[in-house]
């Protein structure tokens, strides 16, 4: 029984926010995003205007999607073997991960201890409705602001290709640096959405809400870690540090596809999948 709600918990999670997964009692250790962040967020210009007159950034854009696919690509479907670890707990089975250019994804796990269990979003963005299922099949809505990221989580890359980045798009090249919490330099580049098409929402929230740091192969330009805070149920000023790492790319059809992806939770590894096929459109 046990298992049973501390696998429940842990899938009250939508597409980009880990939601009640740490104990009540780590709340203390949870950092929030680095104030300097939200100070350069706030002095951001209009998309229109970043990818213009930021030509580090828009630069650095053009060499991600060029190094993802030199072809546009309109939907990508991952399928692999997936390995869920919560404490002592370890769950294996298989996952599915879909993404299309119309900003729909989705991930379906089928473990063979807690069931299936599936995190949808129907686009990219600010309008993101998201869902969550458990083993009980029941759909449950998540429209709470972890659905508002730049990109899906899992596959970075695919979003921030020419042809469908997003119009809301900021991006800040911050030049070299460390991104998560493997030490690592990365070429790195901070996204969220522009405060301007919130429609009415304050350039704080929305810099708290989609504010992602991605790191990229300064050779490759693909990308190698993402990072970013969510906002826990225990409250608005608790923070999870989510951090994805992509690693052993290979190439299918053209397209640079990460046969592995990790995805931590405050430091601990929470879902390892490795893939085993992958499927470009």
């Amino acid at each position: 029984m046990r298992t049973q709600q501390f696998l429940s918990i842990y899938f009250r999670i939508s597409n980009y926010i880990v939601r009640s997964i740490v104990p009540a009692n780590t709340s203390r250790h949870m950092a929030a995003l680095p104030l300097p962040i939200f100070l350069i967020l706030a002095g951001m210009p209009s998309a229109a205007q970043i990818l213009s007159a930021n030509s580090a950034a828009s630069a650095l854009l053009g060499q991600v999607s060029g190094a993802f696919s030199s072809n546009p690509v309109q939907a990508v479907r991952l399928s692999g073997n997936a390995t869920l670890i919560l404490g002592s707990l370890k769950d294996t089975g298989t996952a599915d991960l879909t993404v299309s250019a119309n900003g729909s994804s989705s991930m379906q796990l089928a473990l063979a201890a807690s069931g299936q269990h599936t995190e949808t979003s129907t686009v990219i963005g600010l309008s993101a409705s998201c869902t969550w299922s458990g083993s009980d099949g029941l759909v449950n809505q998540d429209n709470s602001s972890g659905c508002q990221r730049p990109v899906p989580w899992f596959l970075p890359a695919f979003s921030l290709q020419k042809s469908i980045l997003s119009s809301s798009l900021e991006a800040l090249d911050l030049g070299a640096g460390t991104v998560g919490s493997s030490g690592n330099i990365y070429r790195h580049l901070l996204l969220r959405f522009s405060p301007d098409a919130t429609g009415g929402a304050s350039a704080s929230a929305i810099a708290g809400w989609s504010v992602t740091d991605v790191g990229f192969d300064s050779t490759t330009f693909l990308p190698a870690v993402l990072s970013y805070s969510a906002t826990s149920d225990s409250g608005a000023s608790d923070q999870v540090a989510i951090e994805i790492r992509y690693l052993n790319y290979q190439l299918v059809d053209g397209v640079a596809i990460p046969f592995q992806i990790q995805r931590f939770v405050n430091g601990a590894l929470q879902l390892d999948i490795q893939i085993t096929s992958a499927q470009i459109n």
